[in-house]
């Protein structure tokens, strides 16, 4: 049974003020770095058959942290199949600044619920589900912990559980916190979403449903 834990990295200074982080390469904040040590902890019971992270700092020092709390996990395997999402013209932005920069309408669209799949300039999200998958099911046994971007990852599991990447902000992913996804890639199925750190060992150690 291939069992994929998809972590957002920790916090930011982007992420606290909730602009666009996506090929920016923007440092954890203190708490970023905290929360991915306390990950690390709650998670040292937990044998990993895979950990592979994104190259961006956040995601990768997030990766070493955890490596560093829990002991034996290894190094991770860096791959930029799981980068974060070009956001194009919204980069950087929050839907203040949208506003201040006279792309607010443009913005409110992409960010609607149901909106299109590609941000001015930025990248397909249905594409970026793709380069994920393909990375995350690459020889794929066992269990898998996978550190990356929030909406990459939401991108990848809306598209595997048949949404379409698009509708990724029906799950939430908060820093630190996991989506956890059981099965092959044509019977993929969500166990939980935004799942602490702590909760992961019980979640990971319940019989898989036939």
């Amino acid at each position: 049974m291939i069992t994929l834990v998809l972590m957002r990295h920790g916090d930011t200074s982007w992420s606290a003020d909730a602009r666009m982080t996506g090929r920016t390469d923007v440092p954890l904040s203190d708490r970023g770095r905290q929360k991915a040590l306390n990950a690390g902890r709650a998670l040292c019971e937990v044998r990993f058959d895979r950990f592979v992270c994104s190259p961006l700092s956040r995601a990768l020092d997030t990766a070493t942290l955890l490596t560093e709390a829990h002991g034996a996990l290894g190094q991770p395997a860096v791959s930029d199949a799981l980068i974060e999402v070009d956001y194009g013209l919204f980069e950087g932005h929050s839907a203040a600044s949208a506003e201040s920069a006279g792309i607010g309408e443009a913005f409110r669209r992409w960010r609607a619920l149901d909106g299109g799949p590609v941000a001015p300039c930025g990248e397909d999200l249905a594409g970026a589900a793709d380069r994920a998958r393909d990375l995350l099911y690459q020889h794929a046994q066992g269990t898998t912990l996978a550190v990356a971007h929030g909406t990459l990852l939401r991108c990848f599991a809306s598209e595997m559980l048949g949404m379409g990447a698009s509708r990724y902000r029906r799950l939430q992913l908060d820093p630190c916190n996991a989506l956890i996804m059981r099965g092959d890639p044509a019977h993929a199925r969500l166990v939980a979403a935004n799942v602490p750190p702590e909760s992961i060992p019980a979640l990971l150690a319940e019989a898989p449903a036939r």
